[in-house]
């Protein structure tokens, strides 16, 4: 019943937009599945509000499920309508280009066929995702002929993955089958300081607590695990964690960390003075800006973070387990993973230790991995390359 609702919805969005043109001054953003104001697609939001004029765009519209992100935005003057309300439906039909950085579900995408479709996406894959990961699933006859009557109105030649190379975009295009389109992670320019963002409230309130520490920062982000719980600083022993923490702060650091926004666990438990656990849903980039020190497994974070030229440790304490029982990896751990590579928990204050002794420095390898993955293109080629796209 649903393909059929979708298939209605299709058929109306066509024959309106045969009737009144899309618009190319009107471009719709959304974001992880409307219930975040993160990532490439905020910062993109905000670089073409600041740059409105030098586009020639008309409206540029953010849409989400969430109010308070309707409440953050609406105050700073911006355009932000509810996912599915009339305006949004109405603007849906009316945009020519759709950017979204999770899946269609960061839009109302029943009403975007016949638009120029943008996945900013929202990592450079080390661990399998897409057609990589995916075991396809079974259909039965009835829906194999109910797919392929959609398949024939939902045209993909306007669909596109934002590359940040040809090496990403090799492996973003057999992940998810669609063509790629060049350019620059807005999240990226946005660390180096090219695109300013106004914080919202509780953005603000984390980030005071940290400067009032006067410590250097530690920003611990594991990824998740699709099969099994993730330990907390590889060990679920929490006096070792404890442990941990009390260390580094001996050594001048405070830990902060962010469980991973498909992360089931909740580490909001584990109380300490010297840990500070961000909301699931909050925006990392804003911290990871003025974090001395990154530590994660498997996240594509650290790749953004080669942006800042500053240390990373891997803790891949079940790295033969994530491998081949777990999600599993599409590049070579050990090569493109530019930084120390710790095992076990105890070694985690070792490991700070040498790095603040200046004893390890892998400035070398992040540099070479850097210019692998990403190309010096600008946000406004970018932009020009869509439009083009038109």
């Amino acid at each position: 019943m649903n393909k059929i609702i979708r298939i209605v919805k299709i058929v109306f969005t066509k024959v309106f937009t045969a009737i009144i043109p899309r618009d190319e001054g009107v471009w719709i953003i959304g974001s992880w599945f409307g219930k975040r104001y993160a990532d490439n697609s905020r910062y993109f939001y905000e670089h073409l509000n600041e740059n409105k004029i030098k586009y020639k765009l008309k409206k540029i519209i953010w849409v989400t499920d969430d109010e308070n992100i309707i409440e953050f935005i609406r105050d700073s003057g911006r355009l932000v309508y509810k996912k599915k309300s009339f305006m949004s439906c109405y603007y849906h039909l009316r945009a020519k280009v759709f950017l979204y950085d999770q899946n269609f579900e960061d839009l109302n995408y029943d009403f975007t066929h016949g638009a120029l479709r943008i996945n900013l996406w929202h990592g450079i894959p080390l661990k399998k995702v897409g057609y990589h990961y995916k075991k396809k699933n079974k259909k039965s006859y009835f829906q194999k002929i109910i797919f392929k009557f959609s398949s024939l109105l939902i045209t993909r030649k306007m669909d596109f993955i934002l590359e940040t190379s040809t090496f990403s975009g090799k492996l973003l295009s057999t992940a998810f089958g669609i063509k790629t389109i060049q350019g620059p992670y807005p999240r990226n320019e946005y660390l180096i300081g090219s695109i300013n963002s106004r914080l919202t409230q509780q953005e603000g309130k984390y980030l005071n607590i940290l400067k009032e520490t006067n410590k250097k920062i530690i920003f611990y982000l594991p990824t998740f695990r699709d099969k099994c719980d993730l330990q907390f600083l590889g060990t679920n022993d929490v006096e070792k964690q404890h442990k941990v923490i009390s260390e580094l702060d001996e050594l001048g650091y405070i830990l902060v960390t962010k469980v991973h926004y498909a992360e089931n666990n909740d580490f909001n438990k584990i109380s300490n003075d010297n840990l500070i656990n961000l909301p699931s849903d909050m925006d990392v980039y804003p911290f990871l800006k003025i974090t001395d020190i990154l530590i994660t497994d498997y996240s594509s974070v650290y790749y953004d973070f080669l942006h800042l030229n500053r240390e990373i440790v891997f803790l891949a304490y079940d790295l033969e387990y994530y491998i081949n029982d777990d999600r599993g990896l599409i590049l070579d751990y050990d090569r493109y993973t530019p930084g120390e590579k710790v095992y076990d928990t105890d070694l985690i204050v070792k490991t700070i230790s040498k790095i603040k002794n200046k004893e390890i420095d892998y400035s070398i390898q992040r540099l070479e991995i850097k210019n692998e993955v990403f190309v010096s293109n600008s946000l406004s080629d970018f932009v020009y390359r869509l439009k083009c796209a038109f």
